[in-house]
């Protein structure tokens, strides 16, 4: 090895030996560091994930799932978004997000999903239907006001189904609310169709003394035989006025016995056994 070979290799060694007893370099500038993400786009509107802790935003299925990309987010109101099956999946996987909605129960009735109570009671039959079906975006939901109904059968639903929630309604009958203070009652011109709707309310009338049925055949009565009984049945405490003939004879519903001596009897006694 030549001289001037020797005194280079010696020159590298103390370089290399005095970069192993340097302190670490410090980090590069800021300026260096990788960028920070892009904004997420939401409604046209664009949002830091950095900083973002709350929006106001219409989302749709396709959108909803850009909120994910806000890691710091504390306060979402979707009002006026319909995915609400969505709304309620991304409520589900983030507890720590205050979500505000709105609900479309029917046409021209829109409510937010911390109603407490709910008037239902101006819709017509098939838009409340319609409306109930709604009732599983409203947690916050306590009270509900059905209105008049012409049979109990939407409240028996909702209860089943919202074993927790106070229902409320008005029996109706022949298309207006029934007075469950009534006395007496009036049945002599109602149809068949009529006073058998009324059947399921009667045990709600429990102020009734007097039911008048009016008079007639006995073999083709206004209101059916099987109907006047489940009347009677569920409304033991009224006492039930009718006049009606049978097999030509004149009878009522307060006669306790039946002479049919010299009275042709052409069925078998079949009118007997529905009258009594």
């Amino acid at each position: 090895m030549s001289k001037k070979t020797l005194i280079l290799c010696v020159l590298l060694l103390a370089l290399l030996l005095s970069a192993c007893g340097q302190a670490p370099q410090p980090p590069l500038p800021a300026s260096t560091q990788p960028e920070p993400k892009e904004p997420v786009v939401i409604g046209g509107v664009e949002y830091e994930p950095k900083n973002t802790t709350e929006i106001a935003a219409v989302v749709t299925n396709e959108t909803i799932g850009a909120l994910e990309k806000l890691p710091k987010l504390q306060s979402a109101d979707l009002r006026g978004s319909d995915c609400l099956d969505a709304i309620l999946a991304y409520i589900a996987a983030h507890p720590e997000v205050n979500v505000r909605y709105s609900v479309p129960v029917a046409d021209g009735l829109t409510v937010e999903n911390d109603a407490t109570a709910l008037d239902l009671s101006a819709l017509p039959r098939h838009q409340l239907e319609e409306a109930l079906l709604m009732l599983k975006y409203l947690p916050a939901l306590r009270e509900l006001e059905l209105g008049a109904l012409e049979d109990g059968a939407p409240a028996a639903r909702v209860r089943e189904q919202y074993p927790s929630l106070s229902v409320s309604y008005s029996p109706a009958w022949r298309g207006e609310a029934l007075d469950l203070n009534m006395t007496r009652l009036d049945l002599s011109a109602v149809s068949a169709a009529d006073a058998q709707a009324l059947v399921n309310w009667m045990p709600l009338l429990q102020a009734l003394t007097e039911v008048e049925l009016g008079s007639g055949d006995a073999e083709d009565p206004n209101i059916p035989w099987e109907t006047v009984a489940a009347l009677r049945q569920a409304a033991p405490q009224a006492h039930f006025s009718y006049s009606f003939t049978l097999y030509g004879k004149a009878l009522t519903l307060d006669d306790s016995s039946l002479d049919l001596n010299h009275i042709r009897i052409y069925d078998q006694g079949a009118l007997v056994k529905l009258v009594t």
